[in-house]
């Protein structure tokens, strides 16, 4: 059942791509990669030492370390495999559920919205 549903629901999305949008989409998810959420949460973390937010700070550390790992936990507990390639927008590696993308802008743009 889950098999049949992701071929029709990526083919569908396949099918009904659009360079613009796919290129717009390619830079969005920037703000999603773990070397910018790493990079900017260091830069907050950096902030809140200096305004002596230690609580802050330790908050922010929790929810993205915690999130990045638990992710990869999750991503090998599950061995859920990717897309054939020639559905792909951008290359990745690994497993693809669940998304780090989603988990770690979860946790970091999250955090930000809530102090």
């Amino acid at each position: 059942m889950i098999p049949a549903l992701d071929i029709t629901v990526l083919t569908t999305l396949f099918e009904a791509r659009d360079p613009a949008l796919t290129f717009f989409f390619e830079n969005v998810t920037f703000f999603g990669n773990a070397m910018t959420i790493f990079v900017l949460a260091a830069l907050l973390v950096l902030t809140h030492c200096i305004q002596r937010h230690g609580a802050y700070m330790l908050a922010l550390l929790t929810a993205v370390i915690g999130s990045s790992f638990a992710t990869v936990v999750i991503k090998f507990a599950f061995e859920r495999p990717r897309p054939d390639h020639w559905f792909w927008a951008v290359p990745e590696v690994g497993y693809s559920m669940p998304s780090a993308h989603a988990a770690l802008s979860l946790a970091f743009y999250g955090f930000c919205i809530w102090i």
